[in-house]
């Protein structure tokens, strides 16, 4: 009987190569699309970040407003989707979260029909944030949601929105810290699902 030799780590795995996000380890720098981490931490939004992951550049201004309205349009979770994830009688967050998502997946199409600068609307990847801030709001603060109330502001950013979910007083220094947390974790390596196989 022969054996193959073990490979370390993902050494030779076709998985292991991306042209999203590269580690130097020997420099300890990250790069997203080859611009390094911390000149993007320190010169753009998340907004602009998620872009770049996206689309694999940075965007001129009229682009970046563009996609900002897209995202916009994206954020918008049927009314039926809240009132259910206000209804559940589950405690636990998570779960609250996970339900959410299965539930505003009713209404988005999960296989857009093409890959471009709409696909953000055909996702739920914009969806996250609000399901997390609706799942906190109820859980963390025991209110119940009026659907009907909640607002959504065109002008603000994910991180404006997200923080004002989170924080009943957020302040802009709260706003500018998480956005900047979201430009870092914005790209989250290798899902542990990917080795399940």
């Amino acid at each position: 009987m022969v054996f193959r030799e073990p490979i370390p780590g993902l050494e030779d795995v076709p998985i292991k190569y991306t042209r999203i996000t590269y580690i130097d380890g020997e420099k300890g720098e990250l790069y997203y699309r080859g611009y390094n981490l911390v000149d993007l931490f320190n010169n753009s939004s998340y907004e602009e970040t998620a872009y770049l992951l996206l689309f694999g550049k940075l965007p001129p201004s009229n682009e970046l407003e563009e996609f900002k309205e897209q995202m916009f349009e994206g954020r918008k979770i049927a009314l039926e989707v809240i009132e259910e994830i206000d209804k559940l009688s589950i405690k636990n967050a998570l779960d609250r979260i996970k339900i959410g998502l299965i539930l505003a997946s009713k209404y988005v199409d999960s296989w857009p029909k093409y890959v471009g600068k709409r696909v953000i609307v055909d996702s739920l990847l914009v969806n996250v944030p609000k399901i997390l801030g609706l799942v906190h709001a109820i859980t963390a603060y025991a209110v119940s949601l009026d659907p009907t109330t909640i607002e959504e502001n065109l002008e603000a950013t994910c991180a404006e929105l997200l923080c004002k979910s989170l924080i009943k007083s957020c302040e802009q220094k709260h706003i500018h810290a998480l956005d900047k947390l979201l430009i870092v974790y914005a790209d989250h390596g290798l899902s542990a699902s990917a080795f399940a196989a």
